[in-house]
């Protein structure tokens, strides 16, 4: 009786970390798109020809500040960051 109460739980207890680990996949899955998105976004607004088509610099640094989640300062700092790397 115990083996049998004991199989029971190492197959619920595979069963939830492999449901656990689809999440996180669904999730990375998920992130890369939106930033596939907002990376082609910035390349069209960034190789935009017409002059008068093209967003201001601060606001489209806002709006670039929002899709991410924070804010423009935190964004520069980002960016700061980034540009020592290479």
């Amino acid at each position: 009786m115990v083996a049998v109460v004991a199989m029971m739980a190492a197959t619920i207890n595979g069963l939830e970390h492999g449901g656990k680990v689809g999440m996180v996949f669904e999730m990375y899955k998920n992130c890369g798109k939106f930033f596939k998105l907002l990376e082609e976004t910035i390349k069209a607004k960034v190789e935009e020809k017409h002059f008068e088509r093209r967003q201001n610099g601060e606001l489209f640094e806002m709006k670039i500040a929002l899709m991410l989640g924070t804010s423009v300062s935190k964004l520069s700092l980002m960016s700061d960051r980034g540009n020592c790397r290479r």
